[in-house]
């Protein structure tokens, strides 16, 4: 994810992944590089982003290169954990 922080609290950026087919402008059972556009807003204590294409992911920034939460597909959810690699 490339993330970026607006005026207002609003965060928007792209996303990109190894996808495995169904989501992400793969087609179903075709696993392919997935990307797409986010946004979001920044709540103070955590985030909420839509990762378009994709799902939604909410969750709080647990070190300086560490944001946690839970990463949601339809009715299905996970937690997962982004680590920054970059400057």
């Amino acid at each position: 994810m490339t993330i970026v922080q607006e005026g207002n609290g609003i965060v928007s950026g792209g996303w990109s992944a190894k996808g495995d087919g169904g989501g992400g402008g793969c087609l179903p059972d075709v696993p392919c590089n997935a990307f797409g556009n986010l946004i979001g807003r920044n709540l103070v204590s955590q985030v909420a982003i839509e990762l378009l294409g994709a799902g939604n992911f909410e969750g709080t920034l647990i070190e300086p290169t560490q944001l946690r939460g839970v990463f949601g597909v339809g009715l299905a959810s996970d937690t997962i954990t982004f680590f920054r690699t970059g400057g």
